[in-house]
C-alpha cells in the first residue's frame, strides 16, 4: 500500500497485493480470501456502500474512494473534452523573434526552431501540458507565451496559478503577471470552505474571465485538488496549460 500510494496510484489490483504481502505468521490463503468478492461487497454494502465503489478495472475487482474515482471522472471528461476541441487556427506569430526579444544577447540559437515550435503548438491547443527537467528552457518558452498572446491581443486576460506560495510568488516574477495560490483561487470563487479551508463538490462560481489559465508545478496537485481546481473553471472561454517537470507526474 505504501508503495502504491508513493507512486500516485489509487487502484491497486487485488490479487497482486496478496501475492506481495509477506510475514513469517502470515497465511496466504487468508489473504486469498480477503479479497474483495461480490457476496463479501453485498455483506458489508451498508456499512461502507456510501464511501466505496467496487468496479470492474480490466476484468479485475477494484475498490475505489467514491469521492476519488469521481474526481478522476471529472478530470478525464474534461482533458478529453478539450482535447478533442482540436486546434485553433495558426498564430501567424513569428515565435522566433518573440523569444529573441525576451532574450536580447542570451538566445540559444540551436533551441529557437524547437520553442518556436512549442509555442505554437501551446497557442492551438485548448489543453497543453508543458514538461522539462531544470534548464530545458520551461520558463523562457511560458513567458514568451505569454507574451505572444498579448502581443496577438494587448488585453488578453491570463490567470497564472501555482500550488504553493513560494511557487506563485517565483512564477509572478518570471512572467511578470500577478499569480495566485489554487487555494486562494477556489476560496475567491468559494469553492472552499475558509473556516477548515476543506473543498467544495458544488455551489462554488467558475472562472470566466481569464481566457487562458496557466498551472505551475501542477504534479504539486493531487486528485481532489486539481478536480476542484477544474470544477471552478469555465471551459466555453478557457484554455489550460499546464507546466510540470516531468511528464508521468
Amino acid at each position: 500500500l505504501v508503495d502504491g500510494a508513493e507512486a500516485g496510484r489509487t487502484c491497486l489490483e487485488q490479487g497482486g497485493r496478496a501475492g506481495v504481502i509477506s510475514g513469517p505468521e502470515w497465511d496466504r490463503s487468508a489473504s486469498r480470501g480477503a479479497l474483495v468478492d461480490e457476496a463479501r461487497w453485498r455483506q458489508h454494502r451498508e456499512l461502507v456502500g456510501e464511501k466505496i465503489l467496487l468496479s470492474q478495472v480490466d476484468g479485475v475487482n477494484a475498490v475505489f474512494l467514491k469521492v476519488i474515482n469521481e474526481d478522476e471522472g471529472r478530470i478525464r471528461t474534461d482533458v478529453v473534452r478539450l482535447i478533442k476541441d482540436g486546434l485553433i487556427k495558426q498564430s501567424g506569430l513569428d515565435w522566433e523573434g518573440v523569444l529573441a526579444d525576451l532574450n536580447p544577447g542570451t538566445v540559444v540559437v540551436d533551441a529557437l526552431p524547437q520553442q518556436a515550435a512549442a509555442l505554437e503548438t501551446l497557442y492551438r491547443s485548448r489543453f497543453s501540458i508543458l514538461t522539462g527537467g531544470a534548464g530545458t528552457g520551461k520558463t523562457t518558452v511560458l513567458r514568451a507565451f505569454v507574451a505572444g498572446l498579448r502581443k496577438l491581443e494587448p488585453n488578453h486576460p491570463v490567470l497564472l496559478l501555482a500550488p504553493t506560495g513560494k511557487a506563485s510568488v517565483l512564477l509572478e516574477a518570471r512572467v511578470g503577471l500577478e499569480a495566485e495560490t489554487v487555494h486562494r483561487f477556489l476560496a475567491r470563487l468559494s469553492w472552499m470552505r475558509l473556516n477548515n479551508f476543506s473543498l467544495l463538490r458544488s455551489g462554488g462560481e467558475r472562472e470566466s474571465n481569464a481566457r487562458t489559465i496557466i498551472i505551475d508545478e501542477s504534479s504539486m496537485l493531487d486528485v481532489t485538488l486539481l478536480a476542484a481546481t477544474l470544477r471552478a473553471i469555465n471551459f466555453d472561454y478557457v484554455c489550460l496549460l499546464y507546466t510540470s517537470p516531468s511528464p508521468r507526474d
